[in-house]
């Protein structure tokens, strides 16, 4: 031991020679030298000297410190120069210490030989060091980041960062770093779950607090979320060791300042045990569409009149007036009318918003009057007005144009309309006035007046009671919750969600919100419907409220796909794990609770009721944002937007929206977001923001959501996005051959979205070992790779788009993804059978699949065979597979849980649809699109179960087969650019069900011109 001693005190002797200051490579390994000998001599220390063990632990400090040092051209190097010399100088003392140590009492006590005071005064000067560290370090901390952390549903945040906290614990063995920190990372997670704990108790749901347990309640929230921002940067490395050992330190400190001011308010409030559970599964109960337009019958007519008046010259029919007074859901109406649909030719609805694009208002035009394809679509907007025009020319339409702001947007579409002097109209709706009167060609703009108290409890009751007959206890202060929204149907149509859902149905919970809005005194209509809202915002339930204000991160009047947004909300940790449902069921019960609170408007539909997209009213998307912007939950920002504070202080979640206009603007400065980073261009000409972006990629290495729509990210940022570990949700437009290997970093990822712009893109081996992968889409297809490991599996997934299987590969993909529910994917076959028959991979081991889209890359030669899931798939389409008609009987009759089946183009190519006595037991929706049929024979006992059928684009069809009349199921047909007679069949059999007594059948025929 003498001769190790003797070592350290010629390493010493060295130092001093050396000027300062030191290089790093000598003082890291004279720290690490001092550190060994101290580890050694300390278990022979007497156990009542802990000084020691103090020291060791300062000393480890020191040495994390050392190797965590900046790099000169780093601009925190001089920041820390005081620091670096107090750290060469408490490093000599230590050395020289243990040195006399060794030589006085050679493992002796060192209080017996006067050490103790020393050893106290390094232990302080190491401790200085710490604190010195602190300051510094935190001060580049905070103005490097700022803090502004979510105050909405504290304790569903709580719960979900303690389940984060205990998901790092269990991977701690595979992290070193983690690991070293275990101790510490476990004292977190015990006080979190005191502070859970302490949440619940106060209450969790609609509970105003005093003043000191509010502040009390915002100081554990925001404790959560730096705790959370800690041990994720531990866990990505962003940040030198030393700054997480200072971080860990100042918060364990503080968390116990915490932990004592809850022990002393639960004993001084006495506070009892009022805990909730916040993950209850709510009633799907759905809030039905009124059909009727209650209070604006007249409106209605007067609307109609002028729509189909002997007035041949074209004309403009404009509704104003304020938001929510139900501009959109009267036009919808009108629009929608049997009468109005019989009587234009044409009839085409766009929606205009503050985000006017010329090129896409066209489109969205045109695609109601011909078939849209890729040559149309990549034409200019000068080129697709004169096209717009041409279609027009001759013909009776109509064109609702929605939402307009600016009169510029009428004058830049007019010229696209052209005057046949044959009765065509525009509609137009605004809520400014003097739009309406500047549009006007004859007819005066309908200026939508509020609701009368009368009406208003229509509306009510209408919402509430359906068909009901409303209890007279409920009489009184029924009509004067209705009186208190004002006369603005959002109002009414949103207070009734509030009662509807609310938990408390008793007269009691109506008195008590007539009593809140009572108390809301607003000097406009507007304001007033702000604070209706407001209302039916506090009485939602915690675990809603993240749910709904997420909707403010999406661009206005974006239609939103259901599936994405359930998906992103479950990566951003609103949706908790519970024994009763899965995470996707619970958060689409979550929506249908929210749109039955009339809070989310349904875009469309699947065929069997399910939600496919939703979008918010504009005012509800304004309140969500105001309000997310409050509580830090969210900003979004308009890139160009004078409004814009310049640097944008760091969120929590950030929302950005490339405009379509002002492109020539300065960027703002932003500072990374700490969690959620979506991006949205609204401008598909302009190639990505890359400045902004690449910024963002580049400096939130601790994101959880990466949504980057309509932009793509470059080779230049690739590493950046793979050093993101802590990505569970990535949505992004690439222009990738291959994605890159290094994505196994980010194996936490659940949902994986990549946009190609390549063709093919190829999917390597590494993507089988990132196993909490729920949703894989690949657009336009993907070519995986596989190795011999036939162990790895994708047991998580559940659904995948767009896989290129090839012939003899499909059982390597199968094994692999033993759970997957739905399927959407492209068959290759280089080789055929002798006569040049296309061998269908066998599907059935697919045992869980539901939902399955087939398409055939080879439009020569025809499929032999089908082997599909036969009991677990509901849901078929297929196309370019060049079957015959008995083919398609031969798949169904071995599916007998088959709910939805749609042929696309190519699917089928036989001309004659003879039915015979085959059964499709359980089929509901049946499609046929794009293909050469021409004569169809079918029977009642063919379909027993069918609800809906949907004819697109056949056009030598000539007609339905009349027996579909006796179908007591079916309840739409549908036909889409057929030919006339087609047309007149449907309508026919339509006519016959109405002399039955049958009038629910219901036929709809586009473009409505056809010889009827």
């Amino acid at each position: 031991m003498r001769t190790v001693i003797l070592k350290v005190t010629a390493s010493v002797l060295q130092l001093d020679s050396i000027p300062d200051p030191l290089t790093h490579e000598l003082l890291l390994g004279y720290v690490d030298s001092v550190q060994k000998y101290l580890t050694e001599i300390t278990p022979s220390i007497h156990p009542e000297d802990i000084q020691f063990q103090i020291l060791q632990d300062e000393l480890k400090f020191l040495e994390r410190l050392v190797i965590s040092y900046p790099s000169k051209d780093d601009g925190e190097w001089e920041k820390l120069l005081d620091v670096r010399v107090n750290v060469e100088a408490v490093a000599r003392n230590i050395g020289s210490f243990v040195y006399q140590v060794v030589e006085k009492g050679n493992m002796i006590k060192s209080v017996e030989f006067g050490l103790g005071p020393e050893l106290t005064d390094l232990v302080e000067k190491v401790k200085f060091i710490r604190r010195q560290v602190m300051d510094t370090i935190l001060l580049i901390d905070f103005n490097r980041f700022g803090w502004k952390f979510p105050q909405t549903d504290r304790l569903g945040n709580m719960k979900y960062l303690i389940n984060n906290l205990k998901e790092y614990l269990m991977d701690c063995k595979s992290h070193d770093l983690i690991m070293d920190w275990k101790d510490q990372v476990q004292i977190i997670l015990d006080d979190l779950i005191m502070f859970e704990s302490f949440l619940k108790k106060i209450g969790d749901d609609n509970v105003i607090l005093d003043s000191e347990l509010e502040d009390l309640s915002i100081r554990i929230n925001n404790s959560s979320y730096e705790a959370d921002y800690i041990i994720k940067s531990l866990y990505a490395r962003v940040c030198p060791i030393s700054y997480i050992s200072v971080l860990i330190s100042d918060f364990l400190e503080r968390m116990k300042l915490i932990k004592t001011d809850v022990l002393e308010i639960i004993e001084k409030k006495s506070i009892s045990v009022a805990s909730k559970d916040r993950n209850h599964v709510v009633s799907q109960s759905v809030l039905p569409t009124i059909d009727v337009v209650i209070g604006f019958e007249d409106e209605m007519k007067l609307l109609k009149e002028s729509l189909v008046s002997d007035r041949k010259e074209l004309d403009v029919v404009s509704i104003t007036g304020m938001p929510g007074l139900g501009k959109t859901t009267l036009a919808k109406k009108v629009y929608e009318d049997p009468l109005i649909a019989s009587h234009f030719q044409l009839r085409a609805w766009c929606c205009v918003s503050q985000e006017y694009n010329k090129k896409d208002m066209l489109l969205d035009i045109l695609s109601s009057v011909l078939e849209l394809n890729d040559l149309i679509r990549r034409k200019s907007a000068e080129d697709l007005s004169v096209i717009l025009h041409k279609q027009l020319t001759g013909r009776r339409y109509l064109i609702v144009v929605d939402d307009i702001w600016k009169i510029e947007v009428w004058d830049d579409l007019r010229t696209s309309f052209p005057n046949n002097n044959i009765g065509s109209r525009i509609m137009l709706t605004s809520r400014a006035k003097v739009i309406g009167k500047q549009a006007k060609y004859h007819t005066n703009p309908l200026e939508l007046r509020f609701l009368t108290d009368d009406e208003s409890w229509d509306l009510l009751k209408a919402t509430f009671f359906r068909s009901k007959p409303c209890p007279l206890e409920f009489l009184h202060v029924g009509k004067k919750i209705a009186g208190k929204c004002k006369g603005l149907p959002l109002g009414v149509v949103v207070v009734a969600g509030l009662l509807l859902k609310s938990a408390d149905e008793e007269l009691g919970f109506w008195k008590q919100v007539e009593e809140k809005l009572s108390s809301h005194i607003a000097s406009d209509s507007q304001g007033h419907l702000m604070q209706v809202l407001e209302l039916s915002y506090k009485f939602l339930p915690n675990y809603l409220r993240p749910l709904f204000l997420y909707l403010g991160a999406f661009p206005e009047d974006k239609e939103i796909s259901a599936d994405n947004l359930i998906w992103l909300w479950i990566a951003e940790g609103f949706i908790q794990k519970n024994d009763l449902m899965t995470l996707e069921a619970q958060a689409r019960t979550h929506l249908m609770d929210l749109i039955d609170r009339s809070l989310i408007m349904v875009a469309e539909r699947s065929y069997n009721g399910n939600v496919k997209t939703c979008r918010v009213h504009d005012l509800l998307h304004e309140f969500c944002l105001g309000t997310a912007e409050k509580d830090s939950f969210l900003q979004q920002i308009h890139v160009y937007d004078e409004s814009v504070p310049d640097p944008i202080i760091s969120q929590w979640r950030l929302s950005m929206c490339l405009k379509r206009t002002d492109l020539d603007a300065p960027s703002p400065s932003i500072t990374p977001p700490q969690h959620s980073f979506l991006f949205f261009n609204m401008n598909k000409k302009i190639p990505l923001w890359k400045d902004v972006v690449k910024s963002v990629l580049r400096m939130s290495k601790l994101l959880r959501v990466l949504h980057l729509e309509s932009t793509s990210i470059d080779e230049e940022s690739n590493s950046d996005l793979m050093m993101m570990v802590h990505l569970r949700y990535v949505s992004v437009q690439a222009s990738w051959k291959s994605i890159p290997s290094s994505i196994f970093s980010i194996w936490k990822l659940e949902t994986l979205i990549i946009k190609g712009v390549r063709g093919e893109l190829t999917v390597p081996t590494v993507i089988w070992t990132m196993v909490k992968l729920r949703h894989l889409h690949i657009n336009d297809r993907a070519r995986f790779e596989y190795d011999d490991d036939d162990a790895s599996k994708l047991e998580n997934l559940e659904t995948l788009s767009t896989p290129a299987i090839y012939r003899g590969h499909e059982k390597k993909l199968i094994r692999r993804l033993p759970n997957l529910r739905k399927l959407r994917c492209i068959f290759f076959d280089p080789r055929g059978d002798l006569n040049n028959n296309f061998q269908f991979p066998n599907l059935e081991p697919f045992d869980h699949l539901e939902s399955l889209k087939l398409s055939y890359n080879d439009i020569e030669r025809s499929s032999s065979s089908f082997i599909l899931p036969a009991l677990s798939l509901k849901k078929l389409t297929l196309s370019k597979f060049r079957l015959q008609w008995d083919a398609i009987s031969t798949i169904v009759k071995k599916l007998p849980n088959l709910e939805v089946l749609k042929l696309g183009f190519g699917s089928v190519v036989g001309e004659v649809w003879n039915m015979g006595d085959v059964e499709f037991p359980n089929l509901k929706f049946l499609k046929l699109q794009s293909l050469n049929i021409k004569t169809w024979s079918a029977s009642p006992e063919n379909f027993p179960s069918l609800e809906k059928l949907v004819l697109e684009r056949c056009k030598e069809l000539k007609e339905i087969p009349d027996s579909l009349g006796d179908f007591c199921s079916l309840e739409k047909i549908e036909l889409l650019w057929c030919n006339s007679s087609a047309a007149k069949s449907a309508k026919q059999i339509q006519d016959d069900q109405e002399d039955a007594g049958n009038p629910l059948l219901k036929v709809h025929v586009y473009p409505p011109d056809l010889d009827l």
